[in-house]
Parts: structure tokens; C-alpha cells; sequence
């Protein structure tokens, strides 16, 4: 699954928010992707992957296509598919959600919710009544800024932003802006743990920070089912755990903040009818609630707020190794062919196969 994940990160040019970045271009597109390929299997020759090579004039564009829409497709599976189970969260009640807003942060404090919105020109920082959806307070953050993670320090609200590597110290009670700090890279997700701020970018990786200085004191590499888990969007501590959207998925995550292990996994598809789905985005946004042990979850433009219970974090489940499958000929071997990547792949196999025939006949024709 780490081939699979690693193409969809890689497609979308390091940065994978569709909503907010595009492809360079179908020849950037799978020459990155392919490239991962050889890294991490090192079967298919490099010069595969240029259309205008000699060696493989025929292969390139039917095993690249094929190839990235199956990777694609496997990277959409749930963890299950790896081994490891996912709990239904189980909804207490629900209440209105601001349908404006493009929800990036969100933390409870004091019986009040407060929000991070997102996008160019309409980001925000705002904080609502809970049962009615009243907005309260609320302030626009500069046009240029695309407003991110949000975490609570004391009396203290830490907000980031995606792209413009800037991260805002507000007064909590005013929302008066207290001083900013710079940082290296996107800004996703962020919390607070009771001792330093918990960063993620959208890769693999969560950085740990001093809220005084913002700098960082440690990093930590997050693992599923013994691969890689990419993506991690809007995060909340709790009790030496951080929770995470998964971007582009219905999925929360349960991550061990000692070792970086997914410790469970929650699938949080369905809690809004086909109606209400209805130009909503992406689910983002979780809030701890201490008095109940529950979670408020969201996401962008959604018209609910649900109060639900995500329950006790479940032990991992190791994953069975996959099947070993014959290897076709180097120049259109990937690897093993077991578990649901191998299961998706092989159509690009036959593809390969039959491009490789093309190519000896090719090959042949031209020394005769």
C-alpha cells in the first residue's frame, strides 16, 4: 500500500489538496509518479517512463495509466483492507453548522466552538454557540492568507496558514492578534498536547513545537499497518493521542503521539443523507469534548456539527504479508502481486505484457 499512497501523494506535486492545487500536466504527472515506482521496486527501467525514449516507445502510456489509476483506486481503501479494522463512530446528536465555512481547525473551550475557516479571501476566525450555529465573534484573516490548523495554548489561539508559511498568536477573549511566527513548508493540521504544538503538512510526518518560539522540537513519522500514512489533515490531542482526518477520505485516525502507530481507525461515511451532501466538501474537524469523552466532527461547508463517540482505541491488527506472484521480465515487473494493490494492478500487467510483445516485435522488425 505504500506504492499506492506514495503515487496519489506524488500526482497531485507534493501538495495534494485538489481544491487547491492542480496537476502540472499528464507528462509531470506520471513522469513523478513512476519514478516512485523504480525507488520503491526497482523493476522498471528509468528510460520506461520518457514517452520519447527508443527502448520503450509503446509501453510507457498504457503501463502509466493503468498503473496510476489502480494505485489511485487501492489508495482509497480503508485501512481494513490492510489488516486493521475501522469502528463506525456512533452519533449522540447533532447540531447547525455554518454552511459558509470551510472548516480547517476546531476546538472546544469553555462550552463554545472555535473554528478556522480556509480558502483565499475568505478565511476566518470565529467561535459559535454550539446548539444554535450562531456565530459570536468573528474575524477575516488577510485576502492573501489561506487559513489552516487552530490549537488553544491557555488564553491563547495559534492559527496556521497553508502556503504562506505564517502562524498567528491571537488573545482568546479578543481574538486581538498577539505577534506571528514563520515556519518551513504547509501548514495543515495543528493541537496542543499540554506541552508543545502538534503540526502536521500533509505528509507522513507531525512536528512537534514550542508555543513560545514555534520551533521545532521533534518530529514523528506516522505508520499504518506498517506503511507510511500521508495526508493528515486537522489533528486533536488527547490523552497521549492525536487524533487526525485523513484528507480526501471519510477516515479518523487514532495515532499513538510516543511511536507514531495508527493504534484504530474510525470511518465516519454516512452521517449526512444524500441530500445534505449536497455541495458540501471533504470531512475536517475535530473537537474534543472532556466532560463526556466525546468528539464534535465536521467538515467543509457541511450544514452539521455531530456530537459522536469514537470509543476505546483498539490494538493494531498486523497485516498478512502478500502473496509472492511470478515476476514478468524486468521492464514491466511490479513486484508482488498479492493483497488489494496487486489485486488492482493486475490489469497494468497485462497491459505490460502485451506492450512488451509489441516492443520484441518492434525489436525484431529492425535487426532483420
Amino acid at each position: 500500500m505504500r506504492l499506492a499512497e506514495a503515487l496519489v501523494w506524488l500526482a497531485w506535486g507534493h501538495s495534494p489538496r485538489l481544491e487547491k492545487s492542480r496537476p502540472r500536466g499528464p507528462a509531470q504527472l506520471t513522469k513523478s509518479a513512476l519514478s516512485l515506482v523504480v525507488q520503491s521496486q526497482s523493476a522498471i527501467p528509468s528510460t520506461c517512463f520518457d514517452r520519447s525514449a527508443s527502448l520503450c516507445p509503446k509501453m510507457s502510456r498504457p503501463c502509466t495509466l493503468i498503473l496510476i489509476l489502480a494505485a489511485a483506486f487501492a489508495a482509497t481503501l480503508p485501512l481494513s483492507a490492510r489488516g486493521q479494522s475501522a469502528t463506525l463512530p456512533v452519533v449522540v446528536r447533532n447540531f447547525p453548522h455554518d454552511r459558509a465555512a470551510f472548516t480547517e481547525g476546531l476546538l472546544l473551550f469553555e462550552g463554545k466552538l472555535f473554528e478556522s475557516t480556509g480558502l483565499e479571501g475568505h478565511s476566518t476566525l470565529q467561535r459559535t454557540e454550539i446548539a444554535t450555529g450562531k456565530i459570536e465573534k468573528k474575524i477575516d484573516l488577510d485576502p492573501a492568507f489561506f487559513g489552516e490548523g487552530l490549537a488553544r495554548v491557555d488564553r491563547r489561539l495559534y492559527q496556521l496558514t497553508w502556503k504562506n508559511g505564517i502562524a498567528i498568536e491571537y488573545d482568546l477573549d479578543t481574538f486581538v492578534e498577539r505577534q506571528r511566527f514563520v515556519y518551513a513548508g504547509e501548514g495543515w493540521g495543528l493541537c496542543y498536547d499540554g506541552q508543545s504544538l502538534v503540526m502536521s503538512n500533509g505528509t507522513d510526518r507531525l512536528s512537534f513545537r514550542d508555543p513560545e518560539t514555534f520551533g521545532e522540537i521533534r518530529s514523528l513519522k506516522v505508520v499504518s499497518g506498517g506503511q507510511p500514512l500521508f495526508n493528515i489533515n486537522e489533528l486533536e490531542c488527547v490523552k497521549g493521542q492525536i487524533y487526525a482526518n485523513v484528507w480526501q477520505t471519510d477516515r479518523i485516525v487514532a495515532i499513538d503521539s510516543g511511536t507514531g502507530n495508527v493504534l484504530s481507525e474510525f470511518n465516519a461515511a454516512g452521517l449526512l443523507t444524500p441530500a445534505e451532501r449536497q455541495g458540501v466538501d471533504v470531512l475536517n474537524g475535530i473537537a474534543y469534548i472532556p466532560e463526556s469523552g466525546n468528539f464534535y466532527i465536521t467538515g467543509k461547508y457541511w450544514p452539521k456539527l455531530f456530537e459522536v463517540t469514537l470509543g476505546a482505541a483498539q490494538k493494531p491488527t498486523v497485516a498478512a504479508p502478500p502473496k509472492v506472484a511470478p515476476q514478468i521480465k524486468p521492464g514491466c515487473s511490479l513486484g508482488h502481486v498479492g493483497s488489494s494493490e496487486g489485486y488492482f494492478a493486475f490489469p497494468a500487467l497485462l497491459a505490460c505484457w502485451a506492450a512488451r510483445r509489441r516492443l520484441s516485435a518492434r525489436a525484431r522488425a529492425l535487426t532483420s
